[in-house]
C-alpha cells in the first residue's frame, strides 16, 4: 500500500575514500530525482543516505596519506557534500555513517547467521549466502547465475563458499580497526 504520508527511501552513498566520480554521481543524482518528483506528487518522503566511513579503500587511503581513518572520511566526506552541493542535489535528511551503527548491523548479521543466509569463515568473517535466498537480483532484474567475477561482483581476498557471496563482517586483521561484538571480533563489510 503506497501512504502519502509515510514514504521512507535508503540509497547508497559514497564509500569516502576519495573523491566521488561521475559513476558515483550518476547513481545519487538519480535518488534525488527520484526524491525531488516523488515530494513534487506530493509524497511526504524521509531520504536517507548510507555513509561507508569504513572499508578496506578508507583503510589503504589513510595509511597511506599517514592520517587516521576518521580524519581521511570526513575530508572527502566534506568534498562529496560540496560536490553534491556543487550539482544542486536535495540533501538527504540523513546521512548515518557505518561506523555509527554497528550494533544495529550486528544485529542484523546475527538474524541472517541464525537463518542460515550467512556464514563464517575461519577468519572471522561472515558472508552473506546469496544462494540461500531465491530471490536475490529479482528487483534488478539481474540473474545470479549470469554475475561475472571481477565485473559487478569483486573477487576480494577473503576466502568464501562462493565469489558471489559478499562481505557482512570482516574478521580482525593487524593494525585495523575492529568491534567487539556478539558475532566476534571485527568490523562491518562494504555491503
Amino acid at each position: 500500500m503506497i501512504r502519502l504520508s509515510d514514504t521512507r527511501i535508503y540509497t547508497c552513498g559514497p564509500t569516502v575514500y576519495g573523491p566521488a566520480h561521475i559513476g558515483n554521481f550518476r547513481s545519487f543524482l538519480f535518488a534525488d530525482l527520484l526524491v525531488r518528483y516523488l515530494r513534487y506528487r506530493g509524497f511526504d518522503v524521509t531520504w536517507v543516505m548510507n555513509v561507508t566511513d569504513i572499508d578496506d579503500k578508507i583503510i589503504k587511503g589513510a595509511a597511506a596519506a599517514g592520517v587516521g581513518i576518521d580524519a581521511l572520511a570526513e575530508k572527502w566526506l566534506a568534498r562529496f557534500l560540496a560536490d553534491a552541493a556543487a550539482l544542486r542535489m536535495t540533501t538527504p535528511d540523513v546521512l548515518p555513517r557505518a561506523t555509527r551503527h554497528i550494533d544495529e548491523m550486528v544485529a542484523l548479521i546475527g538474524t541472517l547467521l541464525d537463518r542460515d543466509h550467512a556464514y563464517r569463515t575461519d577468519d572471522g568473517s561472515i558472508f552473506f549466502r546469496i544462494a540461500s535466498w531465491p530471490a536475490y537480483g529479482r528487483l534488478a532484474r539481474i540473474d545470479p547465475d549470469q554475475l561475472r567475477v571481477g565485473e559487478r561482483v569483486e573477487a576480494d581476498e577473503y576466502a568464501k563458499d562462493d565469489v558471489r557471496d559478499f562481505a557482512l563482517w570482516k574478521g580482525p586483521k593487524a593494525g585495523e580497526p575492529a568491534w567487539d561484538t556478539r558475532v566476534g571480533r571485527g568490523r562491518p563489510g562494504w555491503h
